[in-house]
């Protein structure tokens, strides 16, 4: 989950991005930005490999070089807003323990048929799938009518309440 100041619309900068994909025709700019960003000769110069602390300055070096190409990239190609895909979370109160079983069942038959497509691996996702919707519907079907004797008793007993 993004923090709310990443979201925030209004302020271009914390909008996160991402870079614009390779455009051929900017080629030469982009090789000509790297150019002059990057002394390879300066960099590999502070390179020693008797030196105790190599792997630190190579992940540097390394890093610098990433540095380098991303920014070359950002400024020759752009970049645009990444897209922000919220997941909603539906709460069904009706879904329960057997609701949850069932639809496990069903992605497990599922997930058989979609690798080994057999006549067997079709029967069970088409016994598994019937057990699904039967269990699914059967619930759906006990909450609704709990939730009409809890309105019936409430009207019957104290009509204030709704």
């Amino acid at each position: 989950m993004l923090p709310n100041d990443l979201l925030d619309k209004n302020n271009s900068s914390n909008v996160p991005s991402k870079h614009i994909r390779w455009i051929g025709d900017k080629r030469n700019q982009f090789v000509d930005s790297v150019e002059r960003k990057l002394t390879i000769d300066n960099l590999s110069n502070q390179l020693d490999i008797t030196n105790e602390n190599f792997q630190t300055d190579l992940n540097e070096l390394v890093e610098c070089l990433n540095k380098v190409f991303l920014d070359s990239a950002s400024e020759i190609f752009g970049s645009k807003p990444a897209k922000i895909n919220r997941v909603a979370k539906h709460h069904q109160p009706w879904f329960n323990a057997q609701c949850r079983v069932k639809r496990d069942d069903f992605h497990e038959a599922k997930k058989k048929h979609n690798l080994f497509k057999t006549e067997e691996s079709r029967y069970d996702l088409k016994i598994a799938s019937k057990a699904y919707k039967t269990v699914m519907n059967k619930s759906y079907e006990e909450f609704q009518f709990k939730a009409e004797n809890e309105l019936r008793s409430i009207d019957q007993h104290d009509p204030r309440k709704l």
